[in-house]
């Protein structure tokens, strides 16, 4: 597609930073496009900063708040300092093998959100490309895929030796949903969404968001995640749908503390490379 492409991120407060400079980022690559922002708790002033850019719309989504007890409030917040802290998650996560569920169930609810922002923007979002970018995610370089014709649903697939590695620990890591993109009407691309949460609601897996995302496609299309590149079909019942497989390394990038160049076109500052934001943005 020629039509500029919307760009949509959701953050809260911590991920104002790199939210900013995605902002900056998109702009200068596409000028001509939209932007829309999805609050999940920014503070008064950053929500004013990004209402203050002309090509910005902020959504304010009160979903994102896990509703709890006093008492489970207070084994999160535990589990959270238990888990930051070297020592006590070394001895609690891999000796005693616990997983923090209480920490998980709150962050599984969250990331679940996702699908449904992207339902809604796409309620309100004009027909073309829309590029989702997780709130720790930045554009790189320009997007060349946008101009094929050749799919619908653009998803990132991880490295093999990544998959495979996380299956010997009895874990499902196969797409990384920090970078997805639309190619199509935003009609398809509902019903896309619509499938993916259908699936979602029955998937039991780590990470509900990502897996069920990745069985949605798999189970149409059982051999399309053996090399990057290939195009599948998901039928949601009213649409074809194509969806292609990128490269991390290409379309969602994350091993930044290795270095990067523009073949890397989207840098994602997930896990702990978080820590070192303000050095590594200093460097795009």
């Amino acid at each position: 597609m020629d039509t500029a492409p919307n760009l949509i991120t959701i953050g809260d407060e911590p991920y104002y930073t790199t939210i900013a400079k995605s902002i900056e980022q998109f702009n200068k690559i596409y000028p001509e496009g939209s932007i829309w922002v999805y609050d999940w708790g920014f503070n008064d002033t950053q929500k004013e900063k990004l209402k203050s850019e002309s090509c910005v719309t902020v959504v304010d989504w009160d979903n994102p708040t896990y509703e709890s007890g006093l008492i489970e409030r207070g084994i999160i917040a535990a589990e959270k300092k238990f888990r930051n802290i070297s020592y006590t998650n070394y001895f609690l996560n891999s000796i005693l093998n616990y997983e923090y569920p209480f920490a998980q169930r709150e962050k599984e609810y969250i990331l679940c959100q996702k699908p449904y922002v992207f339902r809604d923007c796409l309620n309100n979002v004009q027909d073309g490309p829309l590029v989702f970018l997780d709130g720790d995610a930045i554009l790189n370089n320009s997007l060349p895929v946008l101009k094929s014709e050749e799919f619908d649903v653009g998803v990132t697939l991880r490295p093999h030796e990544e998959i495979e590695a996380a299956k010997k620990r009895g874990y499902y890591h196969v797409l990384n949903s920090g970078v997805i993109i639309w190619n199509c009407s935003a009609k398809k691309a509902q019903s896309f969404v619509d499938a993916w949460i259908n699936r979602m609601k029955r998937c039991d897996l780590p990470l509900h968001e990502q897996s069920s995302l990745s069985k949605l496609i798999e189970e149409q299309n059982p051999e399309i995640y053996s090399e990057f590149g290939n195009v599948g079909k998901v039928d949601t019942g009213e649409y074809i749908i194509d969806v292609k497989v990128l490269d991390c390394k290409e379309y969602n990038y994350n091993w930044v503390e290795e270095g990067w160049d523009k073949s890397n076109r989207v840098l994602h500052f997930k896990s702990g490379r978080y820590e070192n934001i303000e050095r590594y943005l200093s460097k795009i």
